[in-house]
């Protein structure tokens, strides 16, 4: 099955020029990776629109079932090796603005298991090679972002939502090296990415993140 967060995205550009202030989503995407490649991964999506809470807008957009974590829940239920362990939705709302908040997360026996489930492509997005000083895990950012083309559509609603993607890879060894936008702790074994999201994404040039350990 496949996903897309175009629905959501042009959902939110709907309200956006009721509301006049920049929609924002924020996605972190984080893994704690095992020694025998088997681990545990947990997904949070947090939709924040600048306007009061309006029950026939949200009914009609329906951000409370219709979430693209959902449809990738489902997905995952059919991978061999991966056991969904939590998906919440919850909402905080006020006068001022609404919040759409859905975690999921899952455990993986192998990296295959995890590229299923994490991953727009089953065949690509994660991979473990050795090297010469360890080895190397890299990740393409976007086969982890769910949109699942560059469409035209879709670019153009990027424009307007300020995106913002998080990965977090706790790994079993100190990490040696990371990709130039990558931090590292050592002392707690761990190296983050944040990027952000723009018309610019499927550009030509990769969008790989890699770490040596």
């Amino acid at each position: 099955m496949k996903f897309t967060l175009k629905q959501i995205l042009g959902g939110m550009i709907a309200l956006l020029f009721l509301g006049l202030s920049a929609c924002k989503m924020d996605l972190e995407q984080e893994v704690w990776l095992k020694k025998d490649n088997s681990g545990k991964a947990k997904v949070f999506v947090h939709l924040n629109i600048p306007m009061g809470y309006d029950a026939a807008s949200m009914d009609e957009m329906d951000l409370n079932s219709n979430s693209a974590l959902k449809a990738m829940m489902e997905k995952a239920k059919e991978i061999k090796g991966v056991e969904i362990t939590r998906f919440d939705t919850e909402t905080q709302h006020s006068e001022e603005e609404m919040n759409f908040l859905y975690t999921y997360e899952f455990n993986f026996q192998d990296l295959q298991g995890l590229q299923a489930a994490l991953c727009i492509s089953d065949e690509k997005g994660i991979s473990l090679q050795k090297e010469k000083k360890g080895k190397a895990l890299s990740l393409d950012a976007r086969q982890f972002m769910v949109v699942e083309e560059a469409d035209q559509e879709t670019l153009a609603y990027l424009e307007y939502v300020d995106t913002t993607l998080k990965t977090i890879i706790h790994l079993p060894k100190k990490p040696k090296l990371a990709s130039s936008d990558g931090v590292i702790d050592k002392k707690n074994k761990t190296v983050r990415w944040t990027t952000k999201i723009t018309q610019d994404w499927y550009s030509p040039s990769e969008q790989v993140m890699k770490v040596v350990f």
